[in-house]
């Protein structure tokens, strides 16, 4: 059991708590909610089953809200969009590992939502992105910074997620603590319901983290899912090596810019990727990072003139300043080079000028994998302007930090 999990009480009490709103703590078997920072955490354990269930009694409401706001009044909203999207899903749902299926049916039971929307819920976009027809659709940035860049030779890592979130955030982002029996505890920053979430922190140092890319040639459903990868690499990696590893031999689903970094040793590495094929960028001079362009996997370079953000274009190719990196990943490096030496935790890394699609923010993370130590704005947006709230991974569960 989580060590901080001494007591518990009837489900009929949770079923009434709002997320966040609890004065006291709520335990029930294998799980524990409760406000840390001003911020909502819940902590699971067990199997995926316990998880699960503990999972869905503690979050109930929110995630029944969670699911009509994005799934069935949002994606699934029109008759036509909602049967090919739950087509799809059905197929995804297959090359997905077995025990999240078994802790995302533990709490679509728990919490009384339609197992089918709340599978959606964990892959939406990618279902989105490889169908055709009603219902179809074709954002974030991630880095790590290392030495020498760092102070005290540590990794830390900078995120920026942004996404249209029809209003969720603000009811339901969370920190998400899991424990999976005979796996690798880890927290997420995510929203109630999303069990795999878009960035992660493990116990042994291990960040991972998901950027949409744009240009692939192959999308498939038949493949993990993207933020199902990150999970599956989160309890399952102790270092980048065995990270790249885990999502090389996939089978991987959509287009996606991933990074895996390390606090020990600093490390990182960033991933880019469809169904097909994959290729591994590496740190040069400490840094590395990616957002939604590809720099190595079909293209070298952004085309002349190509869009590479909500406010920039790219250099056209040839110009005197012409740099593999542009755009929200050239602000991010410019940044690391420009504090060489003295960058630390203090750092707003997420947050920083430059960096985030302020419009659509949803959170901002500085992590410091070295010391398991990370800080998050979120919970209304632009969250990159909200002031950020620091947390340490401990081998109890997560602690509130003093800045």
């Amino acid at each position: 059991m989580i060590r901080r999990l001494p007591v518990c009480v009837a489900a009929s009490v949770v079923a009434v708590c709002a997320l966040g709103t609890a004065a006291e703590p709520v335990v029930v078997p294998h799980g524990r909610l409760e406000t840390l920072n001003g911020y909502t955490v819940v902590s699971v354990e067990g199997t995926p089953e316990e998880m699960g269930t503990a999972y869905g009694k503690l979050l109930g409401p929110t995630i029944q809200r969670v699911v009509k706001a994005v799934i069935t009044d949002g994606a699934c909203k029109e008759p036509d969009a909602r049967a090919n999207i739950i087509k799809a899903s059905r197929v995804m749902e297959r090359f997905q590992p077995p025990e999240f299926i078994a802790e995302l049916k533990a709490i679509a039971a728990a919490a009384s939502v339609p197992y089918d929307d709340l599978l959606v819920l964990q892959y939406f976009g990618d279902v989105r992105r490889c169908i055709t027809g009603p219902g179809s659709a074709s954002m974030c940035c991630s880095f790590a910074i290392l030495p020498p860049l760092t102070r005290e030779r540590v990794c830390l890592v900078g995120r920026s997620f942004e996404y249209f979130d029809e209003g969720v955030g603000e009811y339901a982002s969370l920190l998400a603590y899991h424990r999976p029996r005979g796996r690798i505890p880890f927290v997420t920053i995510t929203w109630a319901g999303v069990i795999n979430g878009w960035t992660l922190l493990n116990e042994k140092g291990i960040v991972c983290s998901n950027n949409t890319a744009f240009g692939a040639k192959s999308q498939s459903l038949k493949g993990i899912s993207t933020c199902t990868m990150l999970r599956y690499v989160a309890e399952r990696a102790a270092t980048v090596a065995e990270g790249i590893e885990l999502v090389t031999k996939g089978p991987r689903a959509c287009a996606t810019i991933m990074l895996v970094a390390s606090g020990n040793p600093p490390d990182g590495a960033i991933l880019e990727f469809d169904h097909d094929k994959l290729v591994v960028r590496r740190p040069e001079g400490g840094f590395v990072g990616g957002a939604n362009s590809y720099f190595k996997l079909y293209q070298e370079s952004a085309p002349p003139g190509r869009k590479t953000s909500a406010s920039e274009t790219r250099t056209p190719e040839g110009a005197a300043d012409a740099d593999p990196y542009w755009g929200r990943i050239k602000a991010a490096r410019d940044l690391a080079l420009g504090g060489k030496g003295k960058l630390d935790f203090s750092w707003n890394l997420g947050g920083a000028e430059g960096v985030p699609i302020v419009s659509i923010s949803l959170h901002a993370a500085t992590i410091d994998a070295t010391n398991l130590r990370f800080k998050v704005s979120m919970g209304k947006t632009p969250a990159c302007q909200l002031p950020p709230r620091a947390f340490r991974l401990t081998n109890r569960g997560l602690e509130a930090l003093k800045e």
